[in-house]
Parts: structure tokens; sequence; C-alpha cells
């Protein structure tokens, strides 16, 4: 569907604890990362942003000035709404409309994907008997 991911130019021993897992950065680090996403946010039509640290808030990577240079009728998926938001206008289990952009701001998306699950169980069940 053209999605990519956006490699940002910080090393990881930056960003990231000996086991893999994100860690804490410094406002130095937060502010590179913004800036190289900036451009790319702008251009963007949809952002599902992820960043979270285990035990800490989210990191904002993602400013209310950024959401100004994006087109109207964008939408930002802030799935790290949970720990407070990549997104600076997130708000948890809410849907904000800022300057044009819509921000989700879900907090446990994987309760969601039961409901999903069996509608799609029930509907292939359904399909298969029907032909019977």
């Amino acid at each position: 569907m053209g999605a990519k991911v956006i490699e940002l130019p910080v090393e990881a021993a930056e960003v990231e604890e000996p086991g893999g897992y994100a860690r804490l950065v410094d406002e130095g680090i937060l502010r590179r990362q913004r800036e190289g996403l900036t451009p790319v946010v702008a251009a963007s039509d949809v952002v599902i942003s992820t960043a979270a640290v285990p035990g800490r808030a989210a990191p904002v990577l993602i400013t209310a000035d950024m959401l100004a240079r994006m087109a109207r009728g964008s939408v930002i998926v802030d799935v790290a709404a949970d720990r407070g938001g990549n997104c600076a206008v997130t708000r948890q289990n809410e849907t904000v409309v800022h300057g044009g952009v819509t921000v989700l701001g879900p907090t446990n998306l994987p309760s969601t994907v039961p409901i999903h699950a069996s509608q799609m169980y029930g509907s292939n069940a359904m399909n298969f008997l029907s032909h019977l």
C-alpha cells in the first residue's frame, strides 16, 4: 500500500538498550529526530507512530508545527497514546482534529482484534456452510 519505515540519522546505541528495547534519550537526539521527521510528516497522508520506552512516557516526535505542515485530511494514528503519545496533540482514546489533521489516540489496539477475528471466522464458516 506504499507504506515506508522511516530511518532517522541516529545510531542504534543512542536509542536502544543492549537487549534491543528503546531507551530514554536526551533532548538533542529528540531534536535531531524531529528535524528528520519534519519533511517526511509534511509529505505524508497517513503517519503511524509507535515509539515507546518501557516504563516511561512516550517521546513527543510529532509537534503541532509538523501538523500545520500536513495536508488537510491527513491522519496520524498514535499507537503510543497509552504512554502519552508521540504527537503533541494526542489524547488517549480520543480523536482530535487539529488544523484539518485527524489524530487518533487508541490505547489498547490488541483488545480490538478478537472482535474482528470472530467476525471474520463467523463469515468464513457461514460462507462455507451455505455451499453445503
